[in-house]
């Protein structure tokens, strides 16, 4: 809006006063309209009971609050977004409801401020009426709303990128140092905040390299000298914020931050990538096609009628392009909060449209223009969030996708299931629940099951094992499925359609192929593999809304080495590729609590055995199931923990893919703390698929947790020459012990 035309008499303090309480009274209003429609069990991630946690331990004391956050900075997801969360909740109560309008007033609200300062420094106009008017414009993109009603902080990360970006803008050349601290502080803090924020920030850094090197040889040709030095200023600023940025990180998380380097998350996530053509329709959907064309146009219009700050616009045209190319070209997840990382760029272009609209076209005309867009704009976010766009039309595209309050038809049955859960898997009974997320059965929707319906002080009741689920970033089943007590199984397990734009944007966007994990575990009980025959199916059964049949079996008895061997044998030849998140070695182990196994960094791996139940009588089984040659060598240091723990033996058995002993070899006696040991193996079969390391204490006091066997820096490798002490003892294998696991 032009200057002149305002009224100098104009208490803009008031204006802004009271445009920012509409602001707050409507993203309040709207998140309290969306919440109270639906009728879910919000389970996935649960970001919202890990702020319940973080409060009652606030509500303890500030120190048992602040020690619950610090304890999570090593984790993948930390509990850093819940501090400002936690007012709300200790005011108000802990209900969803009041989380959610924490998460809207303190991440969706800065997020359209932030939007609305980033506009001030683009589009030449009046900046009060810009900020305001880009603020508000942001809370018209359907998008923008998801995260927050999904319960998920992700706006949060958003907003630290974009006030990155306002600081930048206001200076380009960065000429107060304190301008480079802020940003890479910001960025890293975005990271810290949410992962994937780590791909804003290299946009960032990228977008201001490309600026400097288009600025470097546009001024190279007429001042080569002065190009020169402003290239090597502006590296040196670029190197400054990401060192910043990583330092960041690395002071306030550093399990954290190294995590973040060491893991291949492109590989564990590989089953989350999508087609180029199948992402780019979903998220133009996620906007609606006419918004991207509008906000598109308003960024040609703005370049040509000079209503652009032409050297910010260079910085977001970039800044978009290498997000779009990350998202749509490279990553290609389909999640809805990924949008974050575009929809600053959609809601600019947009801002930038409306205005050049209004400063450029005739009276007539321009109210006319205007008109059209606002109407359709909250046209688009009616048809985006309510039951009123879920409608079919040919034009249907050019409105946002239709994620509507989720209802679930089958909640009473949801909640009737975890009811007789309860009442069957006392005393902390493992249980395993075969499911998608895109089904909503998981262990994480029966947990959100028991922590909606029951008082806090009756939660958490049943023990429910990580079962995997997708392939690319979990791992073989068949370690859970033996120490689970219980089986839970619907059937059919569901076909979704090809068209991700018709599926409720809840949990994953994953397609079904990349499921190998979970339906080899229902192949097993439906086509009675021999580990099914260790269980009973009871007669009680439950009906899903999609017209899956969930089963419940119970476990007759210990499944056999053998057995578990030729389960994991077929599961892997059924998946096929190796799951992402599989470590070379697995527990045997039928006692859930039992066993934990760590990968090194040296890439060794590190065995603990923390209890052991009827010990002297059977062995805790560590099978490895990386790549096996014979002869093999086994290296490793035993460690024995506990005043009652006498001493330990160690025997190393190959096994085929039967489950039968090809080889064998006893170590002696381990007496001391600590002992280190090197044994070499071989069979005469070339083929030998499994390594079987059974580990069984001298503790006879008979008592859990009194002896503890740890086996640091195991390796194993391939031996070039065969030892004539490896071919003695391989000719003859050892007496199989019991077959049977240990029992709980």
């Amino acid at each position: 809006m032009p200057t002149a035309r305002l009224r100098h008499s104009v208490n803009w303090h008031s204006v802004n006063l009271s445009l920012f309480a509409l602001l707050v009274l409507l993203t309040a209003i709207a998140t309290i309209l969306y919440t109270s429609s639906e009728r879910n069990f919000h389970w996935w991630i649960d970001w919202y009971y890990k702020t319940t946690e973080v409060a009652n331990a606030f509500s303890q004391s500030p120190i048992a609050g602040i020690s619950n956050i610090l304890q999570s900075l090593g984790t993948e997801r930390n509990k850093i977004y819940t501090l400002p969360l936690v007012p709300f909740l200790l005011l108000f109560g802990e209900s969803r409801l009041v989380y959610q309008i924490g998460l809207a007033l303190v991440y969706l609200l800065p997020f359209c401020l932030v939007m609305g300062g980033v506009g001030t420094q683009l589009i030449c106009a009046n900046p009060t009426a810009v900020f305001w008017s880009t603020a508000f414009l942001s809370l018209l993109i359907p998008v923008n709303w998801m995260p927050t009603f999904l319960g998920v902080p992700d706006t949060g990360g958003a907003v630290l990128i974009g006030l990155a970006t306002w600081i930048y803008l206001q200076d380009m050349r960065l000429k107060r140092w304190r301008r480079v601290l802020a940003i890479g502080v910001l960025l890293g803090a975005a990271i810290l905040l949410r992962r994937h924020f780590a791909y804003g920030a290299i946009a960032f850094l990228a977008a201001m390299s490309l600026q400097a090197l288009i600025s470097f040889s546009t001024t190279k040709q007429v001042k080569p000298q002065l190009a020169w030095q402003k290239l090597r200023r502006t590296a040196v600023k670029i190197s400054l914020i990401a060192i910043i940025c990583f330092l960041t990180l690395a002071a306030i998380a550093w399990q954290f931050t190294y995590n973040a380097i060491a893991t291949d998350y492109r590989g564990l996530y590989a089953s989350w990538s999508f087609p180029v053509n199948t992402i780019v329709w979903l998220y133009a959907a996620y906007f609606g096609w006419a918004v991207l064309i509008f906000a598109a146009s308003g960024f040609l219009a703005g370049i040509l009628t000079r209503t652009l700050f032409l050297p910010a616009f260079s910085f977001i045209w970039l800044f978009g392009i290498v997000s779009a190319v990350e998202w749509l070209i490279i990553l290609r997840y389909a999640n809805v909060f990924y949008c974050l990382h575009l929809t600053p760029i959609v809601v600019l272009g947009l801002a930038t449209g409306v205005w050049t609209a209004y400063l450029k076209l005739k009276a007539t005309f321009r109210h006319i223009v205007l008109g059209i867009v606002i109407c359709y704009l909250i046209s688009n976010l009616a048809i985006g969030l309510t039951s009123i766009g879920n409608f079919q039309h040919p034009l249907r595209s050019l409105w946002a996708l239709n994620i509507p309050p989720l209802v679930r038809t089958d909640y009473d049955e949801v909640i009737r299931l975890g009811a007789y859960l309860r009442q069957i898997a006392t005393n902390k009974k493992p249980v395993y629940i075969v499911g998608f997320q895109r089904l909503q059965l998981n262990s994480g929707m029966v947990r959100a099951v028991e922590r909606t319906v029951y008082k806090q002080k009756d939660r958490d009741n049943l023990l429910l094992l990580g079962a995997p689920q997708v392939d690319s970033q979990d791992f073989y089943p068949v370690e859970r499925l033996l120490q689970a007590e219980y089986v839970v199984i619907p059937h059919p397990l569901p076909n979704f359609e090809s068209d991700f734009t018709k599926v409720p944007a809840a949990g994953e966007w994953l397609p079904l192929k990349e499921h190998d994990v979970v339906t080899v575990v229902s192949d097993a009980f439906r086509q009675n593999w021999a580990i099914a025959k260790d269980f009973q199916l009871l007669p009680v059964q439950f009906r899903l809304a999609d017209g899956a049949i969930v089963n419940i079996h119970r476990r007759l008895r210990p499944t056999s080495v053998e057995t578990a061997i030729q389960t994991l044998a077929t599961m892997q030849e059924r998946i096929g590729k190796r799951p992402g998140g599989q470590l070379d070695w697995m527990s045997l182990s039928h006692l859930w609590q039992d066993n934990k196994i760590v990968r090194n960094i040296t890439r060794t791996y590190r065995l603990l055995m923390y209890s052991v139940e009827g010990v002297g009588k059977q062995p805790v089984s560590f099978l490895y199931v990386g790549t096996l040659s014979t002869p093999t060598q086994v290296m490793g240091k035993v460690n024995l923990y506990g005043n009652t723990c006498k001493g330990a033996t160690l025997n190393l058995e190959m096994r085929d893919r039967q489950g039968k002993i090809v080889s064998a070899i006893a170590l002696p006696s381990i007496t001391s703390k600590s002992r280190k040991f090197q044994v070499s193996l071989a069979s005469q079969r070339p083929d030998p698929a499994y390594l079987l390391l059974n580990v069984q204490t001298s503790d006879r006091n008979n008592l859990i947790k009194s002896c503890i066997v740890e086996i640091d820096s195991l390796k194993v490798s391939p031996l070039p020459t065969l030892n004539p002490l490896v071919r003695a003892h391989s000719s003859t294998p050892l007496p199989t012990p019991d077959s049977r696991l240990p029992t709980s």
